[in-house]
């Protein structure tokens, strides 16, 4: 339990009580120095202007070759993996949901840096959660998967390449 004392018509003393707003003082009539608030850094700017929060969406790609339809619209991203944002396997446990044109379209695809970031990233976190959403959602919409593809896109879409948060 804190000390208080009451100062002459000075208010109350508080010690040790931390969440009052007076602060304590360390001798009578002297005031504790009290480190003044400093002012939030000014982030650095990146390499790439951070991109505007956009949901995930699907186009109508001409070609089945996901891989170059992403270096085309990609010229410059090397050592990536082409990830799809709605995943393949959605066309196996829900036929006829999604076409090829859009499942293979540049909008649904991502591009995820090799190594850690595609062994942590891609090959789990993003597994574990599209495995929860089939458990939890038997029969979903377009919707439901590009939603879904959103939710993924905000929690990792800064580690991809070029990232999409």
């Amino acid at each position: 339990m804190g000390v208080l004392r009451l100062g002459r018509g000075k208010g109350i003393l508080a010690r040790n009580l931390g969440n009052l707003i007076r602060p304590a003082r360390r001798k009578w009539g002297s005031k504790t120095s009290v480190p003044k608030p400093q002012p939030k850094p000014t982030p650095k700017p990146s390499a790439q202007p951070r991109p505007q929060r956009r949901p995930a969406t699907f186009g109508n790609a001409t070609s089945n070759n996901y891989r170059e339809n992403f270096r085309k619209a990609h010229p410059n991203v090397s050592d990536v993996v082409v990830h799809h944002a709605v995943e393949q396997q959605v066309q196996k446990r829900y036929p006829g949901l999604v076409s090829d044109a859009e499942l293979h379209s540049v909008e649904n695809l991502r591009g995820i840096p090799k190594g850690q970031i595609n062994n942590r990233i891609h090959l789990s976190a993003i597994r574990k959660e599209w495995n929860e959403f089939y458990r939890n959602n038997p029969n979903p919409t377009k919707q439901d998967l590009l939603d879904k593809a959103t939710e993924i896109d905000d929690k990792f879409g800064h580690l991809f390449n070029p990232p999409v948060r």
